[in-house]
């Protein structure tokens, strides 16, 4: 599933000492439709 892959490439930006925020956006973007998750995308690289 595509946002397995989002999920997984959330997970190694983390690092495991941050797994309760990678769960958090887990369930952000679980309610997030295809456009949204691409402004979240842009997002991520800006940090």
């Amino acid at each position: 599933m595509l946002h397995n892959k989002y999920f997984e490439i959330i997970r190694e930006f983390l690092g495991d000492y941050n797994k309760s925020i990678y769960g958090k956006i887990k369930n952000i973007l679980s309610k997030l439709r295809q456009t949204e998750i691409e402004e979240i995308r842009k997002k991520i690289k800006m940090l």
